[in-house]
């Protein structure tokens, strides 16, 4: 599967349209993303690492260099494109449950 067709895959898992993925990576119309997708149009090596953060995903995703996305590389690029807010919120979420399971651990 080519880098275009990765790109549409994740966009489309996402749920976002062409125009969206244009805006988020700085994109003038949504028709440089349908050629990409196309294949018609290279991704320059810049375009690829700002993809690859954007849609949440490994460089080596995209390119194909492994099976499936890594589910901590994105985890990781998720949680950082969350506002400051919304990682306090996670990350006290994850201290609950930390908490959580830590009493479960001492009561058995």
């Amino acid at each position: 599967m080519g880098i275009g067709e990765k790109i549409k895959e994740r966009r489309i898992a996402l749920g976002w349209s062409q125009q969206k993925l244009a805006d988020l990576m700085g994109y003038t119309s949504k028709s440089t993303i349908t050629k990409i997708e196309k294949g018609a149009s290279d991704v320059g090596q810049r375009n690829i690492e700002k993809f690859a953060s954007v849609l949440g995903v490994s460089i080596a995703y995209l390119m194909d260099w492994e099976e499936s996305e890594n589910e901590t590389d994105n985890f990781i690029s998720g949680f950082q494109n969350l506002s400051d807010s919304h990682q306090k919120a996670i990350l006290e979420y994850i201290n609950f449950l930390s908490a959580q399971e830590h009493q479960d651990d001492v009561s058995e």
